[in-house]
């Protein structure tokens, strides 16, 4: 729907800098990164002093896998705007792109300074904390964003893998939990509560479990490359244990086709 407004808004003003922006960036979230170069191009020719034209131009950049291009084009929205919060986002990227993560961290908390409810950030940011293997700030990174939404269920489920991580599994089947608790439907918490679950020896809940996760993905039409394939195959292994070897192959057998 975003796609189909900004192409409206370049059809009414093919000329303006911003409408170009626009479709750049819808274009880059449908995932059609090389088009939306295109479109931010015609946006900095347009409009070569807003910050954001540059900013979802090198956001296209990193997602086409042109490092170089998406640093430069950062570092000028950055320049042209340092308050740009789309501008600081984009140069966060561009620089966890080539591994400079604690860079990437500084750009992320300057970016959290100037808009602090905007909880993408926090999970962005998260990541980066979890590279350099500092879990206690990915772990509050998570809990910023619990304090604004009591209920987000992304938060909790990504908690989850950073305890599994830290091998802490009590804690991490507890947020696990939380997030089915508040979405039943949410296969991610399914999936990482069975690799919790197996860890711990559960065989018996684990498979149930990914098992759960398996259904929800089919249910919700997903497609099978972009399953959860742990679903699949930590699974199998539980099922190995259980003794239940002929259904266990078959599960091990899919997760190849599906990676």
């Amino acid at each position: 729907l975003a796609l189909e407004v900004a192409q409206q808004a370049v059809e009414r003003s093919p000329n303006d800098g911003r409408a170009q922006a626009l479709l750049c960036y819808a274009l880059v979230e449908n995932g059609r990164a090389e088009e939306a170069i295109g479109a931010g191009l015609r946006a900095i020719q347009y409009a070569p002093d807003y910050a954001e034209a540059h900013a979802y131009l090198a956001i296209a950049y990193y997602r086409a896998g042109r490092p170089n291009q998406a640093f430069q084009t950062a570092d000028e929205a950055v320049a042209l705007n340092g308050n740009s919060l789309d501008a600081r986002r984009a140069l966060a990227l561009s620089l966890a792109f080539v591994g400079e993560y604690d860079a990437a961290i500084q750009q992320y908390e300057r970016a959290i300074q100037i808009h602090p409810r905007f909880d993408a950030l926090y999970f962005e940011l998260a990541q980066y904390y979890i590279a350099r293997d500092n879990y206690d700030a990915a772990i509050a990174s998570y809990d910023q964003v619990l304090a604004m939404e009591s209920d987000n269920v992304k938060a909790y489920t990504r908690k989850c893998e950073t305890y599994f991580r830290m091998r802490e599994d009590s804690l991490a089947q507890e947020a696990c939990e939380q997030a089915i608790q508040l979405d039943e439907t949410y296969p991610e918490a399914h999936r990482q509560l069975g690799m919790v679950q197996y860890t711990r020896r559960n065989y018996e809940g684990a498979a149930q479990t990914l098992a759960t996760c398996a259904e929800l993905e089919a249910a919700q039409g997903i497609a099978l490359a972009a399953r959860e394939v742990e679903c699949a195959y930590i699974r199998g292994l539980a099922l190995v244990y259980l003794g239940e070897c002929e259904e266990a192959w078959a599960l091990l057998s899919g997760a190849l086709t599906m990676n």
